[in-house]
């Protein structure tokens, strides 16, 4: 771990020299600043399973990440999941088309409806129990 401004910083995992516009499968995170829970809270009972119950902001970086697919047809999402304070995703990058690459990919934030759980997968929002 690197030392800057007196924290410690994790180095990045990208590849040096490697080019991040091609296809292929790519590990995304996506962390609120300063790491807030804007998007939701862990709820868990006796007997229950814990599970991440989204704010209305929770539910707009889910919707948008589902979005992500459904605007760019070069772009294929795997398995994800948002949690209190960070989205964790795979997106799959089919083809490319001119100009466009893994950072070209930014969220949209249109308004969002209430709280809810995620299913991870299929981008379906279900509403907590």
């Amino acid at each position: 771990m690197a030392l800057h401004q007196n924290k410690y910083h994790i180095e990045s995992a990208r590849r040096p020299g490697y080019d991040y516009s091609r296809p292929g499968y790519y590990f995304v995170t996506i962390i609120t600043r300063n790491r807030l829970p804007w998007f939701g809270y862990v709820a868990a009972g006796p007997f229950k399973p814990a599970v991440v119950v989204l704010t209305d902001i929770g539910m707009v970086a889910a919707t948008e990440w589902c979005r992500t697919a459904e605007l760019r047809p070069y772009v294929e999402l795997d398995e994800w999941v948002v949690m209190p304070d960070h989205i964790h995703g795979i997106v799959v990058i089919r083809y490319r088309p001119a100009g466009e690459s893994l950072t070209t990919i930014p969220p949209q934030w249109p308004d969002s409806g209430p709280n809810a759980t995620i299913w991870r997968r299929s981008c379906a929002v279900l509403k907590p129990p």
